[in-house]
């Protein structure tokens, strides 16, 4: 069986309208950030207390310590007529319209909603009713390397000829389940993102791919099922006493195997990389990736002040913005990673197209 190269033809990312900058929580809660800035402790993002460790990551981390935000600035959150379904139908629409098709020409349709607006189920189901889709959608999650498996997924499908365009969509939605009274809300976001996989023009496509399991973090965050302040239900996102040095220490390990075990199977070398496009949950990941690849810090892209954290689109927004302001070219090597917690994280080497911006 011939094997078709496939690739992302389109993308489009989706905001919620609502922007939060750290003033609201420095006029809501004035005690609560005196109280951090005072310890200087964040409840995942602080040094270890043996002084004495080192790492790329605290090295990294060590500028952004004396800010009880950890340098981010704004964030996009949920308004209370938002849902994630939504924001995921209006991505899908800006990377439909942006490929030149309708949802009827997608086959397929992987959805990665982290957290979903449902308990336990996804909104595969519910976005295939809004967006009018007549094939198949699957829910896939893998925490914040969710969209990056899925990207892996849609390829080997088209590759084999099993579907001629696949659609993924993810979001985030953590402003929805991580009470805003918990410091880990200040450093996380919402958002949406999707694109369109279909056969390559050219000779590109993903030339390699390599993924892990993160099984050293589980149970660093996790997650509760809790009654809210409506009196309904809902599920909190929660962390471990010791989450944030399990986190710093597994980070470096898996930036370096899946990106190394990616290069490998293309190929090539990190030197040949025209593009390094790498999620960013914190302020200072970017160049933590950087410095543990040898690479210059310039060369990524790191949305992360404008969304924070916002999990499997981490990664899918700065490769919008990077596409939109540094123009990768037709036949431009680009290499993408991301880190889930308790889940896998990945890397993928792909030479591009020319990819469509919603």
């Amino acid at each position: 069986m011939k094997f078709i190269a496939a690739e992302i033809q389109s993308l489009g990312v989706e905001m919620p309208r609502i922007v939060r900058t750290n003033d609201y929580w420095r006029e809501r809660y004035p005690e609560l950030v005196r109280m951090v800035e005072q310890k200087g402790k964040h409840k995942v993002w602080s040094p270890p207390e043996d002084s004495g460790a080192r790492s790329l990551f605290l090295e990294e981390m060590a500028p952004y310590l004396d800010d009880p935000f950890r340098g981010t600035l704004e964030r996009r959150v949920l308004g209370p007529d938002e849902t994630t379904t939504g924001l995921e139908c209006g991505a899908a629409r800006k990377a439909l319209d942006a490929a030149g098709i309708g949802p009827n020409e997608i086959e397929l349709t992987l959805c990665v909603s982290f957290l979903g607006d449902q308990v336990v189920v996804g909104n595969g189901a519910f976005l295939a009713r809004a967006l009018g889709l007549s094939g198949p959608v699957w829910n896939v999650e893998s925490a914040c390397a969710g969209a990056l498996a899925a990207f892996d997924m849609a390829s080997s499908l088209v590759g084999s000829g099993r579907a001629e365009r696949v659609l993924v969509v993810t979001s985030c939605d953590y402003s929805r389940c991580i009470d805003e009274r918990d410091v880990l809300s200040w450093t996380s976001g919402d958002g949406a993102a999707a694109f369109v996989v279909g056969r390559a023009h050219s000779d590109g496509g993903i030339l390699g791919s390599h993924f892990i399991s993160t099984t050293s973090t589980c149970g660093a965050i996790y997650f509760e099922l809790c009654e809210l302040e409506t009196k309904q239900y809902g599920v909190r996102i929660q962390s471990s006493a010791d989450a944030g040095r399990r986190l710093q220490e597994s980070s470096e390990e898996c930036i370096r195997r899946t990106c190394a075990g990616a290069l490998s199977q293309a190929g090539v070398s990190v030197e040949d990389i025209e593009h390094f496009v790498f999620a960013t949950p914190t302020a200072w990941y970017a160049k933590f990736c950087a410095r543990s690849l040898g690479i210059d810090p310039g060369r990524c892209v790191n949305t992360y002040p404008r969304y924070a954290n916002i999990g499997p689109v981490c990664w899918v927004a700065n490769l919008y913005e990077h596409a939109r302001t540094q123009e990768i070219r037709s036949g431009d090597l680009v290499l993408l990673c991301a880190i889930g917690s308790a889940s896998s994280a990945g890397a993928i080497v792909a030479r591009f197209g020319s990819m469509a911006l919603g």
